[in-house]
């Protein structure tokens, strides 16, 4: 039953894509493919509090690719975002620094309106994350009676506004062709809502399988320390709040420095962040320092 329903619901995504073509095609207005948005990362964690952290969290690697497939306006697009995430933990295998964990994907069609001091975003973001099982005596995610959920998924609508230049690549075309300092503050918040129910298109387990959440709130917020001819220093906030169907609440809090370099052919920064707050009921990294290298274009 859960196989189907995950089939009904990546067919829902296919009738919105072919959807979201037919309509400015219909209309005239349509521009395709106008632009390609990349970013990846590399993140090495330590300060890990447990064995279980231990086991989890060694370091971890993603890619995202931001597609923007119409313009139905000179500043508002369809925007296809892909996602993929892979967490590497203590090796299982002699000869390795480490083994892959878990892996995460999203498939994310969105809205996006970028306009010169404003950026808004409303949108669909399906996310699934996965566990991987190894052949050992005891998988790394069961601890005597505990053990992490191992394959979640979860179907949100979202919308959010913040700075024009929140896309460090949309920040980098800016500086490059005004030759501009860096902004003193790039911010966006972002609220969701998961999904439950679908007009009873898709099942129910299918939209939001192995979790609980119904509303929460992103809040992303870079301020500018220092600008000068090498590159730039921001501090680094990051600020989420999940509510579940029970009504309880949960935070995670993040903060730490980026610094992004001058002169580089390809945009990179480097940061170094602390997990303050960490309430995930699955995915908690509360305590965890962060060294993160990012590339993006």
């Amino acid at each position: 039953m859960r196989d189907d329903g995950d089939m009904k619901t990546r067919l829902l995504f296919v009738v919105c894509v072919v959807l979201t073509v037919a309509v400015p095609v219909c209309m005239g207005e349509s521009r395709f493919f106008p632009r390609v948005y990349g970013e990846g990362y590399l993140e090495f964690y330590g300060n890990q509090q447990d064995e279980f952290d231990e086991d989890r969290y060694v370091s971890e690697g993603g890619l995202e690719a931001d597609i923007f497939l119409f313009r139905f306006t000179p500043r508002t697009h369809v925007v296809w975002r892909i996602t993929c995430g892979t967490g590497m933990g203590e090796a299982v295998t002699s000869g390795l620094p480490f083994s892959v964990q878990e892996v995460r994907y999203a498939l994310m069609p969105f809205v996006e309106y970028g306009g010169r001091t404003l950026l808004v975003r409303a949108g669909l973001d399906h996310g699934c994350d996965h566990l991987v099982l190894k052949d050992t005596e005891e998988p790394w995610y069961i601890r005597g009676r505990q053990q992490a959920l191992r394959d979640v998924y979860d179907n949100r609508l979202f919308a959010g506004v913040g700075s024009a230049t929140h896309r460090r690549a949309t920040w980098r075309d800016t500086e490059r062709s005004a030759e501009q300092e860096a902004p003193e503050w790039i911010h966006y918040a972002e609220a969701g809502y998961y999904l439950r129910e679908f007009f009873g298109a898709v099942d129910k387990e299918a939209l939001n399988e192995g979790n609980n959440w119904w509303w929460d709130l992103v809040y992303d917020l870079r301020c500018r320390l220092w600008n000068g001819s090498a590159g730039s220093l921001f501090a680094l906030n990051q600020l989420h709040v999940l509510l579940d169907r029970e009504n309880d609440l949960f935070w995670r809090d993040s903060i730490g420095i980026e610094f992004q370099p001058a002169g580089t052919g390809l945009g990179t920064a480097f940061a170094l962040s602390w997990q303050a707050v960490d309430e995930h009921v699955r995915d908690s990294k509360e305590g965890l320092i962060a060294l993160t290298g990012r590339f993006f274009f």
